[in-house]
């Protein structure tokens, strides 16, 4: 077996000042974590890492894949989306200002193709995988937070810098 890529998540809390609660590790290829999901659904909820993708696998949700980081969003995964069946993209990266404006970002570069984008938005600043852990039914606080997801314009650009 080929290791592509590889990640890591710190689960104890920070030893020193500059430690790393996510840890990513690239090698040539960019690609997505569970990518065949993209020419199986329409619909794909988009992470951040592959433990937040599973985080909505666990609960069902199949039509799920991420990249490895919120920034590590390149060219191939462009193309590679453009080729896909997937015609909205909820993007399930957290809500940290980093975050947002790399949503931005991937959403301005979609901009010109026929892929709608909305915005999952976890209370209080968390993340999927965190946002699960804090709730008693997972699937039913999922499930909620997909379906108020905010719709981003077509147009991203305007007075946002991305």
């Amino acid at each position: 077996m080929q290791r592509l890529q590889l990640y890591g998540r710190r689960i104890t809390p920070k030893l020193t000042a500059h430690s790393a609660y996510h840890v990513h590790w690239h090698l040539d290829h960019k690609g997505f974590f569970n990518q065949k999901a993209l020419f199986e659904f329409s619909e794909l909820i988009l992470c951040k890492s592959p433990v937040e993708a599973l985080t909505w696998w666990c609960q069902g949700y199949t039509n799920v894949a991420a990249i490895m980081g919120f920034s590590g969003f390149s060219e191939e995964h462009l193309s590679i989306l453009r080729s896909s069946l997937v015609r909205l993209i909820y993007f399930a990266f957290g809500t940290s200002r980093p975050e947002l404006d790399e949503v931005y970002r991937i959403a301005h570069l979609l901009a010109d193709s026929s892929i709608e984008v909305r915005l999952v938005l976890f209370p209080q600043g968390l993340d999927g995988n965190r946002f699960a852990s804090t709730v008693s039914d997972p699937d039913k606080a999922l499930s909620r937070v997909l379906k108020d997801a905010l719709m981003l314009p077509e147009r991203t650009g305007g007075n946002h810098d991305c």
